[in-house]
């Protein structure tokens, strides 16, 4: 194809869609990566609109092997992988003091912290391998 591919996480909404449809256009294979399937379809839906070639992945970060996976299919299938988004994120109202919140902070560093290194590093192996210009942080 002759638009560079891109991997977004977090590409159900907010910063992680608009980052989706602000890269959608003609020809450009979008891998978009989230926890909620019909966010993603959404926003799929808004990108092929605009021409882009779309996959959707129901996917938490936390989830090295499925992150693995991912990234090997869609080289597999477009090739290069030009532009990895780390997005995925998550908050909650909690100051951690709290006994009651220290789950809800366990869940936030998982994803937020945990999930982006999962991401750039653990993926980055397989983006590497498909990359002729090598994986750029």
């Amino acid at each position: 194809m002759a638009k560079g591919s891109v991997v977004i996480t977090g590409a159900g909404s907010g910063i992680g869609q608009a980052l989706a449809l602000a890269y959608a256009e003609p020809d450009r294979p979008l891998l978009l990566l989230g926890r909620s399937l019909q966010s993603l379809e959404a926003t799929a839906t808004l990108a092929r609109s605009r021409g882009a070639v779309v996959r959707v992945l129901k996917v938490d970060v936390g989830d090295v092997t499925t992150l693995d996976l991912a990234a090997l299919n869609f080289s597999d299938e477009f090739g290069e992988i030009n532009v990895l988004i780390a997005n995925a994120g998550i908050s909650h109202g909690t100051l951690a003091r709290e006994r009651d919140d220290r789950p809800v902070f366990a869940e936030i560093i998982t994803t937020n912290l945990l999930g982006m290194d999962n991401t750039c590093t653990q993926g980055s192996v397989k983006l590497a391998r498909y990359s002729s210009r090598g994986f750029r942080h």
